[in-house]
């Protein structure tokens, strides 16, 4: 996650069939090497806690959504692929 983002929503989403090895940490709820599919709404509504957050996927591609930080004008996903 982009640093100064301590409180918001998270949300996260695969963009193929299934993504693999999805580690979610420094969320409310964490995911530790689960698969993520795009018919569930698994990552949908992810909390920050205000510590450190990092998203993670081993294979696959991965829609993460987050709030806008101070002074950005649109948020854009930040897809992760491996």
């Amino acid at each position: 996650m982009p640093e100064g983002l301590d409180a918001g929503v998270v949300s996260v989403f695969s963009a193929n069939d299934t993504a693999r090895g999805v580690i979610e940490r420094g969320l409310e709820y964490s995911l530790d090497d689960e698969p993520l599919s795009n018919r569930t709404s698994l990552g949908l509504s992810n909390e920050l806690t205000g510590k450190p957050a990092a998203v993670s996927v081993e294979e696959g591609t991965l829609y993460v959504f987050y709030p806008l930080a101070t002074g950005e004008a649109a948020a854009a996903p930040s897809p992760a692929t491996v």
